[in-house]
């Protein structure tokens, strides 16, 4: 991605670059805050709750607190630092390779000449096979941080039905957890969904430009078969799910249609049979 990092618009983005460089920063500081809290102010029945709704992991009721603090850390690292760090990383290559393609766009618009027009495909070229690679690299990783987000919106869902206390202080973790899973699913859907509309309108803007140019129809045409490789960019999550805004609203319905089923079977009561008198 770094040699074709000249694709990029002259004008730099120093506030969405400090972003993002915080948001790696505080992935990082997170467990260290996280354990400190679990191990100085937590009581050894909240923390046991709250690795309870993590799924994972044991209070040592007589632990040090150094070891009790390593344990910790390295149990929010590996729980929540790694699918965010995946997250972000995901976010970050989407997010630069749409701003190369939105340049790359507006400069195509600008040509006025074919030798103009082959220098730009032949650009384009490499960067879908930039996003071939990233597809090929991250596909797997992101389908486990997608699917983690979204198991863990059921039990997010499963409290606000009701199936959990929400007086106890457990509570609060599961909110963070809704919140950071969604926001974190969102952004990944939508950066990469983006990287595909942003493509497929590459392609149209060479089909305008083409037609502006007023070429011979040969030439035209075999120029329009090569655009046409710009069909099969596609990002998705493992090659079982493809990334679409849509999917989104998607999710979100199965997440409820799921969480109220499992409510009503919750809530059902079998009624007895009736007896028929004879006679």
């Amino acid at each position: 991605m770094l040699k074709i990092s000249y694709i990029l618009p002259e004008t730099k983005s120093n506030k969405t670059d400090a972003l993002f460089y915080g948001c790696l920063i505080s992935v990082y500081a997170y467990p260290i805050f996280v354990s400190s809290m679990m191990v100085g102010l937590l009581s050894y029945f909240e923390a046991e709750q709250y690795e309870y709704i993590a799924m994972f992991g044991v209070v040592g009721e007589t632990a040090p607190h150094a070891s009790a603090f390593v344990i910790h850390c390295m149990y929010n690292f590996y729980l929540l630092t790694l699918p965010l760090l995946v997250s972000f990383l995901y976010v970050f290559i989407c997010y630069y390779l749409n701003r190369m393609i939105t340049n790359m766009i507006s400069v195509l618009l600008k040509c006025r000449s074919m030798e103009k027009v082959n220098l730009i495909f032949l650009e384009s070229m490499k960067l879908f096979f930039v996003i071939g690679k990233v597809e090929k690299a991250m596909s797997v990783c992101v389908f486990f941080v997608v699917a983690l987000n979204l198991s863990l919106s059921f039990t997010s869902f499963a409290y606000s039905l009701g199936y959990y206390d929400m007086s106890t202080s457990a509570s609060s973790g599961v909110l963070s957890w809704f919140l950071s899973n969604q926001i974190s699913f969102m952004f990944i859907v939508w950066s990469a969904s983006n990287v595909v509309h942003e493509s497929k309108k590459l392609k149209t803007t060479f089909q305008l430009v083409l037609n502006d140019l007023e070429l011979n129809e040969q030439t035209s045409m075999l120029f329009l078969q090569k655009v046409s490789i710009f069909d099969s960019v596609s990002l998705t999550g493992w090659n079982m799910f493809e990334f679409s805004k849509g999917l989104i609203l998607s999710a979100t319905g199965v997440i409820l249609t799921y969480g109220l089923l499992v409510l009503q079977t919750e809530n059902y009561t079998p009624r007895s049979t009736p007896k028929i008198n004879k006679g």
